[in-house]
C-alpha cells in the first residue's frame, strides 16, 4: 500500500477509485464503505484508493472549536492497510486542498450534518459544532460543491425545540440533496446498549429494525422520547422534504443533463440515472 502526504507522490498504473473523508477511528461504517469501494475497484480492475486528513477539516473551518481525534494519523494508517486499500493519501485540510479537490473533478461532498441542537449532537459524541456545519457548506458552496446532508431524527435527547433547530439548519445551509434517517440504534453498538440500559427501546419485532423505514410497522418510534410522539417527528421530516422536493426533482434533471455533458457515456448515463431515481427514496 502507498502512504503519502503529498498528491504530487501518487503514482498510478491503474485508473482509481477514490473515497475522501475524515475517518477518525475507521469504525464499522467506515470499514463497511471501504468494503464496498474495495469491492467495485476489485470488479472493475482498478485500484482502491482513500483520501483523508490531518488535522481535520473541522480544524480548518472552525479553528475556535478544539478537535477531538480518536486515532493517530499513524494509527489510521495502520488500520486502513489492514483493509485492503492500494494507495492512502493523508493530507492537511486547507483552502488549497479545497481548491485541489475541485480541479481534481470532485464535485459531491456528503456531510453528516446530524441535527441542529448542539446538545443533541453533544449527547451522541459526534464532536462537532453547529458552526462547523455553517462553515463547512459555506466552504462547498465557495468552490462550487454540490452538497448532501445526512439528517438524524429522534435520537434520546430529541425534543420538540432540537427539531426546529434541524429545521431552521437545514433550510439555511441549503444542501443540494438530503437524507432523513429516524433514529435506530444498531446491535453491538453503544448507542443500543445505552438505550437498552435507559428503557428507550421501542421495539420486539427486527422487522422495524430499519433506519430507511417511511414508517414502522407498529406505528411507535424506534426509541421511546418522553417529549415527543411518532406523528411529531414524521411531521418535522415532511416539512424538511416538502420544502426542497420540487428542487430536488429539478436539481437531478439538471445534473444528469450536466453529467452527460461533462462525460457521454452510454453506460454512465444509464448509472447516474439510475441513481437518481433511487435518490427519491432520500427523501422520504
Amino acid at each position: 500500500m502507498q502512504i503519502i502526504d503529498d498528491l504530487s507522490q501518487i503514482h498510478l498504473d491503474k485508473d482509481t477509485i477514490l473515497t475522501i473523508g475524515a475517518f477518525d477511528g475507521v469504525h464499522r461504517g467506515h470499514q463497511y464503505l471501504i468494503g464496498q469501494l474495495l469491492k467495485k475497484a476489485r470488479h472493475t480492475h482498478r485500484l482502491a484508493g482513500l483520501i483523508t486528513f490531518h488535522p481535520h477539516p473541522n480544524a480548518v473551518l472552525s479553528p475556535r472549536n478544539p478537535t477531538r481525534y480518536i486515532t493517530t494519523p499513524g494509527e489510521k494508517a495502520a488500520l486502513l492497510e489492514r483493509l485492503g486499500l492500494d494507495i492512502v493519501a493523508i493530507l492537511p485540510f486547507n483552502q488549497e486542498i479545497a481548491q485541489t479537490l475541485k480541479e481534481m473533478g470532485c464535485y459531491y461532498i456528503l456531510f453528516g450534518i446530524e441535527s441542529g441542537s448542539q446538545h443533541v449532537l453533544d449527547s451522541l459524541d459526534k464532536g462537532i459544532k453547529v458552526e462547523q456545519t455553517r462553515a463547512a457548506f459555506e466552504l462547498c458552496r465557495k468552490y462550487g460543491f454540490r452538497t448532501h446532508a445526512y439528517v438524524l431524527l429522534a435520537s434520546p435527547e430529541e425534543t420538540a425545540e432540537s427539531l426546529r433547530l434541524t429545521e431552521e439548519l437545514v433550510d439555511e445551509v441549503k444542501p443540494d440533496t438530503v437524507h432523513i434517517s429516524i433514529c435506530t440504534p444498531l446491535v453491538g453498538t453503544y448507542l443500543m446498549e445505552d438505550c437498552q440500559n435507559k428503557g428507550l427501546i421501542n421495539w420486539k419485532d427486527f422487522a422495524d429494525h430499519d433506519y430507511y423505514l417511511k414508517r414502522t410497522q407498529t406505528g411507535k418510534l424506534p426509541l421511546e422520547l418522553p417529549e415527543l410522539t411518532y406523528d411529531e417527528v414524521l411531521a418535522s421530516r415532511a416539512r424538511i422534504l416538502d420544502r426542497r422536493r420540487r428542487r430536488f426533482f429539478f436539481y437531478n434533471l439538471r445534473e444528469l443533463k450536466n453529467d452527460f455533458l461533462r462525460d457521454p457515456s452510454i453506460q454512465k448515463f444509464i448509472f447516474r440515472y439510475s441513481f437518481y431515481r433511487k435518490m427519491r427514496h432520500y427523501f422520504g
